[in-house]
């Protein structure tokens, strides 16, 4: 056994309890990057001061985005609305309508309140949403959207009055008083959200917070080929083919695993891609 593949072993043997308790292809990248150190201690330097400048950004935890549980509000919120309309607008494919103006405006108009009411509850987050953000300026094409299409869904209800129960009338105009206070919130939270969206992009503190963040660490490792000797390369990539080996060993990988990750370059595993 040579020094670096007993090098190797001696650093997967300290850290095997924590490997095991990975993801296998999470546990690859790491331990690939550990042996990478065994073979090139001479940048170890390089890679403690770039860990100290990840410790430096705590951003890096939340770099400035929505949880997701927020953009599945705004995600559903916004498909509600839009699914609102369609238990009365005629289908593009037959011209027919899922339920008539009597049955359906009440309907519309509750969905449409719904749906108004999950932006709502979300509209002083969704500057920093990843799909209606202040950067993408999607909040308001959204409200304005939603308007339109429930103003048409309004007109239809309208013109297609005939088809309402003289004689109980109150769930349809129901609906009809729902869907208007709909269209008024969404028209209103148009208006917010442009006036939001411009003072969030003219503010440092927002652009701060959800301008992408560069992990010093992840960057580092991305280019570290680059810094090899020849030497060094091949002494790397032995390092990275007993990582795999001795992982077979643990059945921390599988066999099919280990032999296809050999046919992979080592510095994209370096750089985290053991997919």
């Amino acid at each position: 056994m040579t020094d670096l593949e007993g090098g190797v072993r001696a650093d997967i043997g300290r850290r095997s309890p924590e490997l095991e308790r990975m993801k296998p292809l999470g546990a690859v990248v790491d331990a690939s990057r550990g042996a990478f150190v065994v073979a090139v201690p001479r940048l170890k330097g390089e890679l403690d001061r770039a860990e100290g400048a990840r410790a430096a950004l705590p951003q890096l935890k939340d770099a400035g985005g929505l949880p997701r549980w927020r953009e599945v509000v705004l995600v559903v919120a916004f498909l509600v609305g839009v699914v609102a309309v369609s238990f009365i607008l005629p289908s593009p494919r037959n011209g027919r309508v899922a339920i008539d103006v009597d049955a359906g405006a009440l309907w519309v108009g509750v969905l449409a309140v719904v749906s108004l009411v999950g932006l709502v509850s979300q509209e002083r987050t969704r500057p920093r949403s990843k799909y209606f953000g202040s950067r993408t300026r999607n909040g308001f094409r959204m409200y304005l959207f939603l308007a339109v299409l429930w103003a048409v869904a309004l007109a239809f209800i309208v013109i297609n009055w005939d088809e309402v129960d003289d004689y109980e009338p109150w769930g349809p105009i129901a609906g009809v008083c729902l869907l208007a206070a709909a269209i008024l919130g969404a028209i209103a939270l148009a208006v917010y959200a442009r006036r939001a969206d411009r003072d969030a992009l003219g503010s440092p503190e927002f652009i701060h917070a959800t301008e992408p963040v560069v992990d010093p660490v992840e960057q580092w490792w991305a280019g570290v080929a680059l810094k090899l000797s020849p030497a060094e390369r091949g002494s790397a990539d032995k390092s990275y083919d007993v990582v795999l080996t001795v992982l077979e060993e643990k059945r921390i990988i599988r066999p099919q695993d280990a032999r296809r990750l050999r046919r992979k370059k080592p510095p994209v595993v370096w750089a985290g891609d053991a997919s």
